[in-house]
């Protein structure tokens, strides 16, 4: 088992509650030099690594703000919502499907997420969703971008593009191609 598949799985596993600093700079460090040694990066990998990543950063966030104006996601109900995302994220799913499997009305789900978080539910979603297709393209550089839209659970291809070019700033053709 390599180092980044290593720190991935504990970082996945909730080893600790909140990954420190360190443990972060470490994932990152480490994923960078698998992605620099030209070894393909397995999908399900770099997603796992992301998730980590981005529930490190939202515990740290909320460790940060006051108690009052804490929401009430319990960590147990932040990584049961993630899991859900992530197993689903090339199938159509809605919030309702996302509040069913935390056994939460969408109402509150939104709000107590937005509040951990800092940003809506959806908006999580469809960065994951780029993530993955960005997974995607760097695994299979010449697979079809209509293809990865479909495999990233994207609704339309015009969606992906426009979602694409938000987070990243430019069209995902575009960006495949700065990769080679």
């Amino acid at each position: 088992m390599t180092r980044v598949q290593t720190l991935a799985t504990s970082a996945a596993d909730g080893a600790a509650d909140a990954l420190h600093e360190a443990t972060l700079t470490e994932l990152a460090h480490a994923l960078e030099a698998d992605l620099r040694s030209g070894a393909a990066c397995e999908p399900a990998l770099e997603q796992a690594l992301l998730g980590a990543i981005h529930s490190s950063l939202a515990r740290a966030h909320n460790a940060a703000q006051p108690a009052t104006a804490r929401a009430a996601l319990s960590q147990r109900t932040l990584r049961k919502v993630e899991d859900f995302i992530h197993a689903n994220l090339a199938t159509q799913f809605s919030i309702d499907d996302i509040g069913r499997a935390a056994c939460l009305s969408i109402y509150h789900l939104g709000r107590a997420w937005h509040q951990t978080t800092g940003q809506s539910l959806w908006q999580y979603v469809l960065q994951c969703r780029v993530a993955l297709a960005c997974s995607l393209i760097r695994h299979d550089p010449q697979a079809q971008l209509g293809d990865i839209a479909v495999q990233s659970g994207f609704e339309c291809y015009s969606q992906f593009i426009a979602v694409f070019r938000k987070l990243h700033g430019v069209t995902p053709g575009a960006w495949r191609r700065m990769l080679h």
